[in-house]
């Protein structure tokens, strides 16, 4: 096993020996490297540390923590090093070491000797030292002897020890007990939390440290929903919900019962997401699909849940349940509960329906649909469900006559790039005008000139007020899915089934499908998908009262991002362009009742799109994805962090990993673009390490 690993870790030799490689980037990867070989090649971990030793003010600070834990870690093994009283605890700990590797009887005894030795020694100078070398030298002979004596490690060492521990072997129940023992039960908890912010593939903990780490958890959603906590919603939903999972898997479904228990009354009843109504749908959800991804957790459990949620939201609840449970063989008998239980609720059959599609059935769901009293809403419902999710077979069961009057069901049915191509050749007359309004935007005047006016442009030149030119738009342009933050609950789950279950389109189900034919097109006819583009930006660009709406400015910015890359030059050249002016140099300030809002993107913003954008056409065209970041790094390469994020686009996947930017920048931004490649080229080392341990224990 060492040998693959340490053949591996050879790969970063010409790497590290490269003149050209500047200090940061060289930091960042020994750190990691050093890390990597304390878990799979220790012979080596000592050379790297010789090396990172002199480069540690050089590491980044979202590095420092991962630092401490491995400078902790490698200075307890560093006895020849150190004199006096560590010195010799050091020396003794390797040589248990050795005794232990050796098979030498006796590693055991000379380690508890070390424990009695620092135990008794008054003068604290060493003591955290030789601690360190002991626990080291104990994890690498009886991991349970290692967690025992984890309280005497400073936090990072511990954190990083648990860690390096889990992942070379899931830690049992009565391991954390001992860890929390040793370490005290906040130390366990933090190190718990820790461990399943990881996203461990197993994880069980005893049922009391269970209980706490839920506790906690629950705290911290209380704390972002009332807004005291800025962290995302998900850093704390998501890691409870892997707790339960856990937890029941692990057979203790009593303790994951008693948490789920907790969470959904959370969100069932939380005022703090009743503006946010839609967000606690999605979350809701996400729990009752983890209910059934797992035997464990009992159908009367999830039931009792059911039974004492809200009414206005018991029929999404009962019908995201029987979706979630459906097969092939119980699909007519969920259908027909479901409609017993919620007295027919249109729109709980409707998501039913949906749920089947999203599960790859959507033949089934035809089917049983037209048997249904709701038959004409729900068909084409299923249609556009089907398209969008699984295009593929969609296309083989649905043609373009199915969605007539529907241009975007139309042009989704044709299926293959080929046909969808000459589907947008023949809208565009041959790439003289832009795509249908309905998947773009709605063009009703020309200038003096005979170009596009824009629809914007038509609407503000008639003056109408504000809030009535907003709901023109939308009206006229319905891919910008939007909600009432008052809606009241009756109507809830109606107007979200509008907008989550296919009740309409979005633009994201449109622009996925329309950049995939645009690429190809570009690639038999690169001018004129370019005059296309060129005339969707002019259709699409957003004026001053857009710009004033968040949601709508976001949306319209997003598809621009989304699909002008189909050609980098007028991705770059008109949209980018435009966007570093108005929205960089530029930026907006209005005044809005009695005060004023500004609108202001950091000089960052415009290659940080470029990178995001890059990233996301790379997948269709690796071409275009490496001339946008070039383009992007030629003209918007101003902030360190954007050039780091574009370097590790780039490098990651192209797998070169170049020191040289392709572009010429100033020291302290290629400082940014070889510490880009520094990551990219650890990530892909990691990779290959976990994969070569994975094919080891296989073998």
């Amino acid at each position: 096993m060492g040998q693959t690993h340490s053949t591996i870790l050879d790969s970063f030799d010409p790497l590290l020996s490269n003149p050209e490689l500047k200090e940061v980037p060289r930091a960042v990867i020994l750190l990691r490297l050093c890390g990597a070989s304390l878990l799979f090649a220790p012979e080596r971990a000592e050379g790297y540390w010789g090396q990172l030793s002199k480069l540690q003010h050089k590491v980044p600070p979202d590095l420092q923590s991962l630092l401490g834990g491995v400078r902790e870690t490698m200075e307890a093994h560093a006895g020849k090093e150190v004199k006096g009283f560590a010195g010799e605890i050091l020396g003794d700990a390797e040589a248990a070491t050795g005794l232990h590797l050796a098979g030498t009887p006796g590693a055991r005894d000379l380690l508890r000797d070390c424990e009695s030795r620092i135990n008794k020694r008054k003068w604290p100078t060493g003591k955290a030292r030789s601690w360190a070398a002991v626990v080291s030298a104990w994890a690498g002979i009886d991991r349970k002897e290692a967690l025992r004596l984890c309280g005497h490690l400073s936090g990072e060492a511990r954190d990083n020890l648990v860690k390096r521990l889990n992942t070379a072997a899931t830690l049992t129940p009565e391991e954390w007990e001992i860890l929390a023992e040793g370490a005290g039960t906040k130390a366990a908890v933090g190190l718990a939390l820790a461990v399943l912010e990881e996203d461990p593939p197993e994880y069980f903990l005893p049922k009391d440290l269970a209980e706490k780490v839920g506790s906690k958890l629950v705290g911290k959603l209380e704390a972002i929903l009332a807004g005291a906590d800025e962290s995302d919603l998900s850093t704390a939903f998501t890691p409870f919900v892997k707790l339960i999972l856990f937890q029941a898997k692990g057979g203790c479904e009593e303790v994951a019962s008693d948490l789920l228990t907790t969470l959904w009354k959370l969100l069932t009843t939380t005022q703090h997401l009743d503006k946010k109504w839609p967000e606690r749908f999605g979350l809701l959800g996400t729990v009752l699909e983890t209910c059934s991804s797992t035997e464990e957790i009992e159908h009367s459990t999830v039931a009792r849940l059911l039974d004492r949620t809200p009414e206005y939201l018991t029929p999404f609840a009962k019908a995201h349940y029987a979706g979630a449970r459906v097969t092939d063989e119980n699909t007519f008998e969920l259908h027909r509960e479901l409609l017993v239980q919620t007295r027919s609720n249109s729109s709980a059959e409707a998501w039913f329906f949906v749920s089947l599609v999203r599960k790859g059935m959507g033949e089934a769901a035809l089917a049983l649909a037209r048997s249904s009293k709701n038959a004409q809403n729900l068909i084409p419902r299923i249609r556009r469900a089907w398209l969008i999710n699984d295009p593929d077979t969609a296309a083989a069961a649905i043609s373009p006559e199915d969605m007539s009057g529907d241009p975007i069901g139309q042009f989704l049915a044709l299926g293959s790039e080929g046909n969808q191509v000459a589907f947008l050749k023949a809208a565009t007359v041959e790439g003289g005008g832009s795509v249908p309004g309905a998947m773009w935007v709605d063009v009703v005047e020309e200038d003096e000139d005979g170009e596009p006016k824009g629809f914007w442009a038509s609407l503000t030149a008639s003056e109408k007020p504000f809030e009535e030119q907003i709901q023109e738009y939308l009206t006229q342009n319905p891919l910008y899915s939007s909600y009432k933050p008052d809606e009241g609950q009756a109507s809830q789950f109606s107007e979200y089934v509008r907008i989550e279950g296919y009740g309409e389109y979005a633009h994201a189900h449109v622009d996925r499908a329309l950049v995939r034919a645009m690429v190809a097109w570009g690639d038999q006819e690169p001018e004129a998908v370019r005059s296309i583009l060129k005339s969707m930006w002019i259709a699409i660009q957003p004026d001053e009262n857009v710009l004033m709406v968040n949601f709508l400015r976001n949306a319209v910015l997003e598809r621009c991002r989304r699909v002008l890359v189909a050609d980098p030059d007028v991705f770059i050249r008109d949209h980018m362009r435009w966007l570093k002016r108005e929205l960089v140099e530029k930026g907006r300030t209005w005044a809005v009742g009695g005060g004023q809002i500004s609108l202001k993107f950091p000089p960052g913003a415009p290659l940080a799109f470029c990178v995001s954008s890059a990233a996301e056409v790379g997948a269709l065209s690796p071409t275009r994805r490496d001339q946008i970041i070039v383009q992007g790094l030629t003209e918007f390469a101003e902030e360190a962090s954007s050039v780091e994020n574009a370097a590790l686009v780039y490098a990651s996947a192209s797998e070169k990993f170049e020191l040289t930017p392709p572009v010429e920048l100033n020291r302290q931004l290629v400082e940014a673009w070889q510490t880009g490649v520094a990551k990219a080229a650890v990530n892909q080392v990691f990779q290959l390490l976990a994969s070569a341990g994975q094919q080891d224990q296989e073998g």
